[in-house]
């Protein structure tokens, strides 16, 4: 994908060219924003929140594979 990769968006009923770098981007934004929602909700319930870092994710599956293989 380069900067100057483009797509047109439905936007409010009207067509709209958007970089798909602008795509990307929201999409992260918008996953770390329920993250935090989430754990926000379960710290309110009292509960300590697992690690949501995708290198917490990466380490566990790491971990599995490796266990998986002996």
């Amino acid at each position: 994908m380069q900067p100057e990769d483009t797509v047109i968006l439905d936007w409010e009923g009207q067509p709209r060219i958007a970089a798909k770098t602008v795509i990307v981007t929201q999409v992260i934004n918008h996953a770390g924003e329920h993250r935090e929602q989430i754990k926000a909700m379960i710290t309110a319930l009292g509960i300590e929140p697992p690690d949501l870092q995708s290198w917490a994710y990466f380490d566990e599956i790491d971990r599995s594979s490796d266990a998986g293989s002996e």
